[in-house]
């Protein structure tokens, strides 16, 4: 259904809704009740940047409600009868800020991909994506931030997603580190460790700049010819659970369960887009740094009706078989801060990222 009727909906098997999970052929993502950012404006943004609408597979509750509502977890998928009209999104349209080229790096497309000259200088056996590219906007209530991961595809063995290892997924990450809040005792340390934050709540999702409650996001693939593909095999997800994180650490990530599922086409490379919302934090800015980073799915395969949220990397004794698994963008040791900030990320890494001036959404 569309997500206009699908906020109608405000309980389900005698449990509150909280949120909605959206997929079509083109895009798939989230939106929370309760977020700061308005369904209008989540609706005009992917208007905007996808060309499309949500269109809505699924509801997120409140699991000890359900749990009461129900009388026993299992396996079984709950169908909710809403007699609402059913909807079909759009196809895709990405905006022009996702794929043409600016000269600027941003969001657009490079002359790497296609190059000889890349399969020469590249070590064998690179999961990670070559280029990065990443903005974070002020919004007022929220932040925007936009992202673009890049391969050179499978006709580039050198620089290939399908170069990830087996049982293993990828996730992308943008951290916002606050200085004014810390661990429980030592302010700015990081010896406090979630959810042993010195709070009796969970206040400290909202010290950095950004929090990193629940969030609104959607992703979209574009391969090199410029066609949107279905993400919904790949198995996309907002990483909303952040146990065992820093206590100043506000993580804002999303991730792919099986990079195996990534589509390509002659013309060679795979485009990742990330559009993510976090409400805004107390910090006016916070330092920041970007990554993308290998994580194990072995708890997934073996109990496949977890949420990838809580079961992708819960397995810590598995270590990353072969290579590095960690391709930074962006280290928080350069002192960056956001909002706003922009930058890309080329050479896997290799070289300094490069900023570019960007403003709020507001200007």
């Amino acid at each position: 259904m569309s997500l206009p009727d699908a906020t109608s909906i405000q309980s389900s098997f005698g449990a509150d809704v909280r949120g909605y999970n959206f997929e079509s052929d083109s895009t798939v993502g989230d939106y929370w009740i309760g977020s700061s950012q308005t369904l209008d404006g989540f609706l005009a943004e992917m208007q905007s940047k996808a060309g499309t609408q949500p269109e809505v597979v699924g509801a997120y509750v409140d699991p000890d409600q359900f749990e009461s509502g129900v009388q026993a977890r299992s396996a079984q998928t709950y169908v909710l009868e809403t007699g609402l009209p059913e909807f079909a999104a759009s196809p895709g349209a990405p905006s022009d800020e996702f794929t043409e080229t600016t000269g600027e790096g941003e969001l657009g497309t490079t002359s790497k991909v296609g190059s000889d000259a890349m399969a020469l200088d590249t070590p064998a056996g690179r999961w990670d994506p070559y280029m990065a590219e990443v903005q974070i906007r002020d919004m007022g209530t929220f932040v925007n931030i936009v992202e673009k991961y890049t391969w050179g595809g499978p006709l580039h063995p050198y620089d290939n997603i399908y170069n990830m290892p087996d049982h293993w997924g990828v996730e992308f990450t943008v951290d916002f580190w606050t200085t004014n809040k810390g661990a429980p005792s030592v302010q700015g340390s990081n010896t406090g460790i979630r959810p042993s934050c010195g709070v009796s709540n969970d206040g400290y999702k909202d010290w950095a700049a950004a929090s990193n409650r629940e969030f609104n996001w959607f992703a979209m693939v574009i391969d090199g010819s410029d066609m949107v593909y279905a993400p919904g095999q790949i198995g996309f997800y907002g990483d909303y659970n952040d146990l065992f994180d820093e206590c100043e650490r506000s993580s804002v990530s999303a991730g792919m369960a099986q990079p195996y599922a990534m589509p390509y086409s002659i013309a060679g490379s795979n485009d990742v887009y990330l559009a993510l919302y976090p409400d805004r934090g107390q910090d006016a800015t916070s330092v920041i740094d970007g990554n993308v980073h290998a994580v194990e799915r072995s708890t997934c395969e073996a109990f496949p009706t977890i949420t990838l949220t809580d079961c992708m990397g819960a397995n810590y004794a598995t270590t990353f078989p072969s290579g590095a698994p960690l391709r930074t963008t962006l280290a928080a040791s350069r002192g960056w801060t956001a909002p706003n900030k922009c930058w890309y990320s080329d050479d896997w890494g290799s070289t300094a990222p490069i900023p570019w001036e960007c403003s709020s959404g507001d200007d």
